[in-house]
């Protein structure tokens, strides 16, 4: 077996910590019973306030994700001027309609998220994901373009497709980032992410465990772990796909030839993510980056 064979059948760096940590959380539930008890027995209002801190938390940060949504929202509404019949089928109209997606899904991530639906929160992560995705894929390509084509007839363009066009655009440099000549595996990378955020589209298990209630050791239907939750890893996990959308969108400029758009986006996202070209934000990426090298 040759050394391309062997990468093909190597597992996801990210699947396999994934695989590992549901059993690393049953363990920990397990084990901590005891010590919950106890705790209750010393302050049975705990979990009751440590769900309104993270409601207060929660609050917090849905306010500061609206204004950055706030600030970038004209820019959704400017792509119309590109688009004189949005039932023209040609790529602009396809994200025209993908971008009115993202509009209406971080709509609803702030109605979901402060109202303490984590679970839910996340499987909007992934659409937002997949419409950020096809954006690319369809703005690389021409009107002519077969999976522009299938799209419009009502099919599914799978998202692998999305996610090797994207490699192939971040590879060649073609100005939108400075890289040297090492060839990044943008594509398993984004497949480790994706497959992440599916297992709550498609119920697995590991993402079930996030609606466990160690309080009750029973499902959350109180929404405590679901609160704790938003706060803890949807949120964090939501301004990081807001980088995302805000990356979208000036990759979309970048592509129309829009510099006067495409400048005021990036003093957007500078403003509101000035750690995203920090060194120590660099190197957390080279070090997810080694683990496909």
């Amino acid at each position: 077996m040759n050394d391309n064979q062997n990468n093909i059948q190597r597992k996801n760096p990210l699947k396999i910590e994934m695989e590992q940590s549901i059993q690393e959380r049953i363990d920990k539930y397990m084990s901590q019973e005891t010590k919950i008890n106890d705790y209750l027995k010393n302050d049975p209002l705990a979990p009751k306030k440590q769900k309104e801190e993270n409601k207060i938390n929660i609050e917090m940060e849905v306010k500061k994700l609206n204004n950055i949504f706030g600030e970038i929202s004209p820019y959704i509404f400017k792509i119309r001027e590109n688009v004189p019949n949005i039932l023209a089928q040609n790529k602009l109209t396809a994200c025209y309609f993908l971008f009115g997606k993202i509009f209406q899904s971080w709509k609803a991530v702030f109605l979901l998220a402060h109202n303490g639906f984590h679970y839910e929160v996340m499987e909007m992560m992934r659409s937002l994901e997949e419409a950020e995705n096809m954006i690319i894929l369809f703005m690389r390509d021409d009107d002519a373009s077969p999976d522009l084509k299938k799209w419009f007839t009502g099919e599914v363009v799978g998202n692998e497709k999305a996610r090797n066009e994207i490699h192939n655009f971040m590879n060649e440099g073609d100005g939108m980032i400075e890289k040297d000549k090492t060839i990044l595996p943008i594509n398993k990378m984004m497949a480790g992410v994706y497959s992440g955020l599916s297992k709550y589209t498609h119920l697995s298990y590991g993402a079930l465990l996030d609606l466990f209630n160690v309080y009750t050791r029973d499902f959350d239907f109180d929404m405590t772990s679901n609160f704790y939750y938003t706060h803890k890893s949807a949120l964090p996990y939501a301004h990081g796909k807001m980088q995302g959308t805000i990356v979208t969108i000036k990759s979309f400029y970048f592509f129309i030839k829009d510099k006067k758009s495409y400048d005021k986006i990036d003093l957007i996202l500078k403003k509101f993510y000035p750690e995203i070209s920090s060194k120590d934000k660099i190197n957390k990426a080279k070090n997810v980056v080694e683990k496909f090298l």
